[in-house]
């Protein structure tokens, strides 16, 4: 699980502030400028650090 808020940023582990990430989406939400946010059960909408957005979804 990742928190959208970092933890060390005062994010709290409430289930409002947790995302279940795969390790890739992790990691790359950790890079400069990459941003996400969820938009339905599963799926999240991605800023790239070029400002492009993306969907992703889980598999079915």
């Amino acid at each position: 699980l990742d928190h959208r808020v970092r933890h060390v940023d005062g994010g709290s582990s409430d289930e409002d502030n947790l995302a279940p990430l795969c390790r890739h989406d992790h990691r790359i939400r950790h890079l400069p400028r990459w941003e996400y946010r969820p938009v339905d059960q599963g799926a999240f909408e991605w800023r790239t650090a070029l400002g492009q957005v993306v969907q992703s979804r889980p598999p079915p």
